[in-house]
Parts: C-alpha cells; sequence; structure tokens
C-alpha cells in the first residue's frame, strides 16, 4: 500500500475534519439490481492515492451543488494501522457486490478505503484547490 493517501472534500466540511479528523463516511447500498439505493454502510472512508486536483469521480454538480473535491488533505496513516485499509476495487468485489458498478468510474484504480476514523494527527497537510484561469 502507498505511504501517501488523500482524501478530497467540500469547502464547507474542512473545517471538522481538520478540528476531529475524519469521522464520517461509507460505503453506498444498492438493492440486487444495482439500480435503488437502500442505504450505507458507515465506518468506512473514502481515500485515493492520486493527488490530482481534477477527479472526475466527483465532478458531477447535478445532484450536489458545489466542488467535492475543492481541499485535498494529506492522509499517512500509521503502520500499526494499515490492516484496516483496503483497495476498494478488492473490497468491494468481495463484501459489497452490489456496489462494484462504482469501479466503472473514471480514478476507481486508485481509491481505498479506511475502517474507522482518520485521526486528526493523521492528517499532514491540508491545501484548497488553486483557481484556474477561465479566459485564456
Amino acid at each position: 500500500m502507498p505511504d501517501c493517501l488523500y482524501h478530497f472534500t467540500a469547502e464547507h466540511l474542512a473545517r471538522k475534519i481538520k478540528q476531529e479528523g475524519i469521522t464520517k463516511g461509507g460505503i453506498p447500498k444498492f438493492d440486487a439490481n444495482n439500480r435503488r439505493f437502500v442505504g450505507i454502510e458507515r465506518g468506512w472512508i473514502w481515500l485515493t492515492t492520486d493527488p490530482d486536483w481534477n477527479q472526475e469521480w466527483c465532478a458531477e454538480r447535478i445532484l450536489i451543488p458545489y466542488d467535492r473535491a475543492a481541499v485535498r488533505f494529506t492522509v499517512e496513516i500509521p503502520d500499526s494501522s494499515r490492516h484496516m485499509l483496503y483497495i476498494a476495487r478488492e473490497l468491494l468485489t468481495a463484501e459489497f457486490p452490489n456496489t462494484v458498478w462504482l469501479l466503472d468510474l473514471p480514478g476507481s484504480h486508485a481509491w481505498r478505503l479506511y475502517r474507522g476514523k482518520i485521526f486528526r494527527r493523521w492528517l499532514t497537510a491540508v491545501e484548497v484547490k488553486p483557481l484556474v484561469e477561465i479566459y485564456a
């Protein structure tokens, strides 16, 4: 597993994460036909090995009117807790088969899932997405 991981979030959630660590997260659950959302398996934190600000999985703003990748936290999980870190592709395929369609989303090869809380002391950096020029 890589040493450096990242957690992207919306700007309005960043302050609480800086104060408390990453405490909320989950894996969406779907019915047997993968068509109907039926809940969330709580306690799983989504991370990625990809530091790129252009996180395509969260580019869609139709349902959520804010940038879910506006803030990037660098996360360093200590060796003593690495046993709770999973490669998303392996975990979803084995334990959450009704979510495997998520693996078709861009960037899924870099996803990791951590079971539990990401403590504040594990957050080694926080950055806000740089503004881009919209007129060239």
